[in-house]
């Protein structure tokens, strides 16, 4: 909308005449300067002018070579740190927001207010403003908390993609590389910045970067890049970071994978699973990190069985489980005392046929976890467990009528002899 002053013989002071173009939202997103729009506007008040349409021709738009000057500087900076800002005085300000019309989201346009403001008050939250005021305002505004960009203001570009969003070529590199290497879609200035944090992990690859921040970006990509077929480049090299790092990972790491999808990984879930394969082999029942696996165990147990980690970890642990060995009893009771909930979600993991195991090398229970093992043993019909544990949980003669409760046939003599 283009504003007049009235000032015709018979109105009131203050009355004004407007000019106003229309444009599709659908369409809103294919202009890629503003400022041309400009031109279409009356040159001054005609109130008899025929409205009609007219056809815009789409530009090119291409990356200035333009420096940046401090105050459009500040003014991408607040805009990408979601600080409520203004621009003082109208000098510079379509020229800025020429600079980022064409790489602004389309859902943000869609919720944009632009142009002259006069009062704070007015400026309402659930729209996205980008604002320019009177510069005698400027007090007022500082008032009410905004961050007024005055002609003095010099500021430098925070990140790659305040460069990018500006024009700048050069310094936009950084970010360039993860549009091009994963083609993600930008949907809000929230996914601009998250790809931005996120993506440092992608430019550190090559120095090793912990698990949990490739987990982290892996997850993003799966959200703005859910195509399979696009930004392979990318998502190949970050599969195979993070088989690089799995085989060391801490437990909480492995437990971590649930929650990948892998949406747009073309055939990650494969190696992946080798992967985890390979982890649970060298640490499921062996290691400094075997005591820790009931919580891996425990996770397993309850995520949604559709979940291709959980039913991995879960036929794994069950195979692995048919075929014990000597020492996995002792495991089986380091996970049982760390996680209890494995003792009560016994039946889903723990055999029918390894009370012998468990009775040799039972430890000293704390006393819910004793009598956790004892309703356990119970429903299995576990008497000679029962037996041992009810002689560390209890006085004489209450673990005789402890075990004399399930323990009723006469013939069987060896739960009591052990008792």
């Amino acid at each position: 909308i283009k504003t007049f002053p009235d000032k015709s013989p018979g109105l009131r002071s203050g009355r004004v005449f407007s000019h106003a173009l229309f444009i599709p939202k659908t369409d809103l997103h294919r202009v890629n300067n503003l400022s041309n729009l400009f031109q279409y506007h009356l040159p001054s008040i005609q109130k008899e002018a025929e409205m009609h349409s007219f056809e815009y021709v789409l530009q090119e738009a291409d990356m200035t070579t333009e420096t940046v000057d401090g105050r459009e500087a500040a003014a991408t900076n607040a805009l990408l740190e979601n600080q409520p800002f203004v621009w003082l005085g109208e000098e510079g300000y379509w020229e800025w927001l020429a600079r980022i019309w064409n790489k602004l989201p389309a859902s943000e346009k869609r919720n944009l207010k632009i142009g002259a403001a006069f009062g704070p008050s007015n400026v309402k939250k659930d729209y996205f403003n980008l604002l320019y005021i009177p510069k005698d305002a400027k007090a007022l505004w500082e008032r009410h908390s905004f961050h007024v960009i005055g002609t003095h203001e010099s500021q430098i570009l925070q990140s790659s993609a305040a460069s990018w969003l500006v024009g700048d070529a050069k310094n936009a590199a950084p970010f360039e590389i993860l549009l091009n290497d994963f083609d993600p879609k930008i949907d809000s200035l929230k996914t601009l910045n998250q790809l931005v944090d996120y993506g440092k992990t992608y430019h550190q690859l090559n120095n090793n970067p912990e698990l949990n921040r490739l987990l982290v970006l892996a997850h993003f990509i799966s959200k703005v890049s859910p195509s399979e077929g696009v930004g392979n480049k990318g998502k190949n090299k970050l599969v195979n970071a993070i088989l690089e790092a799995t085989p060391n990972a801490p437990t909480n790491l492995i437990i971590a994978l649930q929650h990948q999808s892998w949406t747009g990984f073309p055939n990650a879930i494969h190696p992946i699973t080798d992967s985890l394969s390979d982890w649970l082999n060298h640490h499921l029942f062996k290691g400094n990190k075997a005591k820790e696996c009931g919580a891996l165990l425990v996770s397993a147990l309850e995520a949604n069985l559709q979940n291709w980690w959980a039913s991995f970890v879960l036929s794994y642990t069950r195979n692995r489980l048919k075929k014990r060995q000597s020492g996995d009893a002792q495991i089986f009771w380091q996970w049982m005392e760390k996680e209890p909930t494995l003792i009560v979600q016994h039946a889903y993991w723990l055999p029918d046929d390894a009370e012998n195991e468990l009775t040799q090398k039972i430890p000293q229970l704390e006393t819910a976890v004793a009598e956790m093992v004892l309703h356990m043993a119970e429903k299995k019909d576990w008497l000679m467990l029962h037996a041992k544990v009810a002689a560390q949980l209890y006085s004489v003669e209450e673990a005789i009528e402890v075990q004399l409760r399930i323990d009723t046939d006469e013939n069987h003599t060896r739960a009591f002899q052990a008792l």
